[in-house]
């Protein structure tokens, strides 16, 4: 849902989460991820970057923002509500824009599963959706944009194919892969 609205790790990638400093000096997250989707949760992070792994449909969708100058920071909540409708996942329609590069923020439930980077897959196609149309970079053409693409599922709440179907791929993809390599790990 959204709000009306690598196998390798590349050269420029950066850290996907602040690294933490213990008290004893010691730093707990270190991940990296390609720069245009930005998780600051660390578990989750590292969740993702186990399953750019995995999935080549995620690997494509990271390959696509970057390819349309987008920017996604990934945020986790306990809670996920859009009129009073819990979700796993909203992409927030308010965008911010810099010379060429489109920057969205995605909210995902607290989850570090393969349902969370499912979900973070179907969020990704959204903020894709968004990207592909240069003329939708405000909050009322983005609500412009999915009333027009999307199939109307409650108040300012839409939906759309292509999303569905990226998120249960991207699930598709990390559970047949744990089902033929047991040693896969799963989070």
């Amino acid at each position: 849902m959204f709000l009306l609205a690598t196998a390798a790790v590349s050269p420029d990638a950066i850290p996907a989460a602040a690294p933490r400093v213990g008290s004893d000096g010691s730093t707990g997250c270190v991940v990296v991820l390609p720069e245009q989707v930005r998780v600051q949760d660390c578990r989750l992070a590292r969740t993702v970057a186990d399953a750019l792994q995995i999935s080549a449909t995620l690997r494509e969708e990271f390959e696509r923002i970057a390819a349309l100058k987008g920017i996604v920071y990934i945020d986790t909540s306990r809670y996920v509500s859009l009129t009073r409708r819990n979700m796993r996942g909203i992409l927030s329609h308010q965008v911010g824009v810099s010379g060429s590069i489109c920057v969205l923020r995605v909210t995902l439930i607290i989850d570090y599963g393969d349902r969370a980077v499912a979900t973070l897959a179907h969020e990704l196609f959204h903020a894709i959706e968004v990207l592909e149309h240069p003329d939708a970079r405000t909050e009322k053409a983005i609500d412009a944009l999915f009333a027009s693409i999307g199939e109307a599922m409650a108040y300012q709440t839409f939906e759309t194919t292509g999303a569905i179907e990226k998120g249960r791929k991207v699930l598709e993809e990390l559970r047949d892969a744990r089902r033929h390599k047991p040693n896969v790990r799963r989070k």
